[in-house]
């Protein structure tokens, strides 16, 4: 009964937006696991310097889209890699007028094989993917 409780104890917009992150993730694992590339190549998005935006309603949203979609792997029944969650978290963002930069880089020093990573920033908060991106050679960022 502890998970309903503390579901039932948030406001409706970090419901909304639990509902929402499960969805989207849903659909962000499918379109990466079972399509090719160039199907969904185009969900990335243009390459556009994103500039940080230091609006404190920019700020809130990324929050509100960050713990919806920790609460949504949390509690989903999958795994999640981190291409789907910053997918996801794109479109959460799209959809609240807010602009992101989707990065998916190569780890620098690894020996066993490229080790690749997705991450999403806006306006200079981390949604999704926290790591050192000097660690990373990027090889997408728009």
């Amino acid at each position: 009964m502890g998970k309903f409780r503390t579901f039932q104890e948030l406001d409706r917009e970090e419901k909304i937006a639990a509902f929402e992150a499960a969805l989207l993730l849903l659909v962000a694992r499918v379109l990466v696991t079972l399509l090719p590339l160039k199907y969904w190549r185009a969900q990335f998005g243009a390459i556009v310097p994103v500039t940080p935006d230091p609006d404190a309603i920019c700020e809130g949203k990324c929050r509100i889209v960050r713990r919806a979609i920790v609460r949504a792997m949390r509690n989903a029944p999958l795994d999640f890699i981190c291409l789907p969650q910053a997918l996801a978290a794109r479109w959460m963002l799209a959809r609240r007028g807010i602009e992101s930069n989707l990065s998916i880089g190569a780890l620098r020093a690894d020996t066993q094989g490229p080790r690749l990573h997705a991450w999403l920033t806006s306006g200079g908060h981390w949604v999704t993917g926290d790591c050192d991106p000097a660690e990373f050679a990027p090889f997408r960022s728009d």
